[in-house]
C-alpha cells in the first residue's frame, strides 16, 4: 500500500495480487494517481504486520470540521465495528505538524494511540489486508491509473456518508457530550481573531452588540480539545461566521 501526496491532496491505493496490478481509492485520491504507485525496483515496501487499516482524505485533517467528522468519526466507527481490535495498526495520514487537537480528541474517544498512529509523511507498507474506510459516496476500489473521471468523481467525494453519520451520537458518548442542553446554557460568540481568514472587520461593534444580549465571546483557538468540549456542552446558543 501507498499513502502519499498529489498536490494539496492524498492519493492512496495497492498493489493487489488478486488482479495483479495497483489499484486507487478514488473518494482519497485526486487528479491522476499514477505517482501513488511508483515503486522503484530497490524500494520495495517492507512488511508491517498483516493487517492494517488507513484513515485519509482527500482535504486534510489540519482543519476541525474535516477531522471531527472524516476523521476521528471514522476511527469511532472502526473501533464500535470491532476493527482497531482485529488489526494490527491503524495509520491515520494528516499533514505534517498536526494540531494537537487532533490527538487530544483521539484520546478523548478513548483510543490507544500505541495502536492507532498519527503520520505525517508518506509512507509505503506492505500488509496482506489493507483495510481503507470509505468516507465518501464515490466509493469502492478502481483498477485504473487513468486519471479519474472528474465530472463523476469531484462532485461527490465530499458528500459524508450515512454510514459514518450513525456513528455521531457514539462519539459524543464517548466525549461526554451526550443527553440534553442545560435549560440555562451559556451563550456563546465563537471570535475567529486568532485565524488567518474569515475574521470580522467590525467585530468591537459586534461583540458589544451581543454582550447586550447576554453573550460571552470565545477564542476556540486558544483553548484544549476538552476546554472546547465542556464549553460548548454546556451552550445554550451558538453565533459565529462560517
Amino acid at each position: 500500500a501507498r499513502a502519499t501526496g498529489v498536490g494539496s491532496s492524498s492519493a492512496v491505493g495497492a498493489w493487489s495480487e488478486a488482479h495483479r496490478g495497483h489499484r486507487y481509492v478514488p473518494g482519497l485520491s485526486t487528479g491522476d494517481c499514477s505517482p501513488a504507485f511508483a515503486w522503484s525496483e530497490d524500494s520495495q515496501p517492507a512488511r508491517h504486520g498483516s493487517r492494517m487499516a488507513l484513515v485519509a482524505t482527500t482535504i486534510s485533517f489540519s482543519t476541525y470540521w474535516h477531522w471531527l467528522v472524516e476523521g476521528l468519526l471514522q476511527v469511532v466507527r472502526l473501533d464500535e465495528l470491532g476493527c482497531i481490535a482485529e488489526v494490527d495498526d491503524v495509520m491515520i495520514q494528516t499533514d505534517p505538524n498536526p494540531p494537537s487537537y487532533l490527538v487530544e480528541s483521539l484520546q478523548a474517544a478513548g483510543m490507544d494511540t500505541a495502536t492507532v498512529h498519527v503520520v505525517s509523511e508518506p509512507f509505503d507498507v506492505l500488509v496482506d489486508e489493507l483495510i481503507v474506510p470509505k468516507l465518501h459516496r464515490a466509493g469502492g476500489f478502481v483498477a485504473s491509473l487513468t486519471p479519474l473521471d472528474r465530472s463523476t468523481l469531484v462532485p461527490q467525494r465530499r458528500k459524508v456518508s450515512r454510514a459514518a453519520l450513525q456513528y455521531v451520537d457514539a462519539l459524543r458518548d464517548r466525549i461526554g457530550v451526550s443527553g440534553s442542553r442545560p435549560a440555562d446554557g451559556r451563550r456563546l460568540y465563537v471570535s475567529r481573531r486568532d485565524a488567518a481568514r474569515r475574521r470580522i472587520s467590525n467585530e468591537e461593534a459586534l461583540e458589544s452588540a451581543l454582550r447586550a444580549q447576554g453573550f460571552e465571546t470565545v477564542v476556540a483557538g486558544e483553548l484544549s480539545f476538552a476546554e472546547q468540549v465542556a464549553t460548548f456542552r454546556d451552550a445554550d446558543m451558538i453565533v459565529g461566521p462560517h
